[in-house]
């Protein structure tokens, strides 16, 4: 079951349909609030007009559900479509990043600085590696994914990234691609 989840404008709360302010968000029953900030955190997917299954998974980690010492973890995998176990693939990522969270969690919270980036650039290595070796079966054959993971802790965003699933940073009513796109 998804989430009641409303657009409204972030300048007069007012619902969004063809309201002109400047600027929106998703709003949910729940959110992180930092100096007076709130991130409103919403997750979907969506079998999209030409595939007959999903293959993306998400994993939204906050309020108590996250690391120590982060504010919140986002994930989105995107199996890659057209190849076999997309779906498999996408699912392996977010199982693989929520267990090695999990197991890691408390050390990373004595992590600083880069250092952190460097903490979630290993796990998703690691991953990775689990992904690649389960497509050797034949059943599974070159199933691949995107990944891309965002970690809040206090004033700093972390990313990490592979493939073409998209992060963007939305600010003063504009909207940024902080991703670069890995296709070929």
């Amino acid at each position: 079951m998804q989430p009641q989840v409303d657009l409204r404008c972030i300048s007069c709360s007012d619902h969004v349909d063809y309201h002109q302010c400047f600027g929106y968000k998703w709003l949910d029953q729940t959110g992180l609030e930092y100096q007076n900030h709130v991130i409103d955190i919403y997750s979907a997917t969506n079998i999209g007009i030409v595939r007959d299954h999903n293959e993306d998974d998400l994993l939204t980690l906050y309020s108590g559900d996250q690391p120590p010492g982060t504010d919140a973890v986002l994930v989105v995998a995107d199996g890659m479509g057209g190849h076999l176990a997309g779906e498999v693939a996408s699912q392996m990522t977010v199982d693989g990043i929520r267990e090695h969270l999990r197991e890691k969690g408390s050390d990373s919270a004595t992590i600083e600085g880069s250092e952190y980036g460097i903490f979630l650039h290993t796990i998703i290595k690691e991953v990775n590696e689990s992904v690649c070796v389960a497509g050797r079966d034949p059943d599974k054959l070159g199933m691949g994914t995107t990944c891309t993971l965002a970690a809040i802790r206090e004033d700093t965003l972390f990313m990490v990234h592979v493939g073409d699933s998209r992060a963007y940073m939305i600010r003063n009513s504009e909207i940024h691609q902080i991703t670069t796109d890995h296709s070929w």
